[in-house]
């Protein structure tokens, strides 16, 4: 349930326009394909803090939304492993 009144979760943290470029420079600098369809085009969404969530991983560590661009992809939606301080610009 939405409590925050803007029509964003309020775990997630929304992306600015710098945040989601330092995403995909990450996304090219990797060859991130999309598992499905194998595009490289992607959209790029919200994070999710996964630090407190899992034990096993870090304490700086996101899941950032991702959406295959290809509008044929049969399984569009995915997202990536990323650290907060690789495209936060402020952890």
């Amino acid at each position: 349930m939405d409590r925050s009144g803007n029509g964003v979760r309020p775990e997630l943290s929304v992306l600015d326009d710098g945040a989601r470029a330092r995403v995909r420079r990450h996304l090219f600098r990797r060859k991130v394909r999309c598992g499905s369809c194998g595009s490289t085009g992607f959209l790029v969404g919200d994070a999710l803090y996964l630090g407190f969530l899992f034990l096993s991983e870090r304490q700086d560590v996101y899941m950032v939304a991702l959406t295959c661009e290809n509008p044929r992809c049969p399984a569009p939606r995915t997202g990536i492993r990323m650290s907060g301080r690789d495209f936060l610009g402020r952890v």
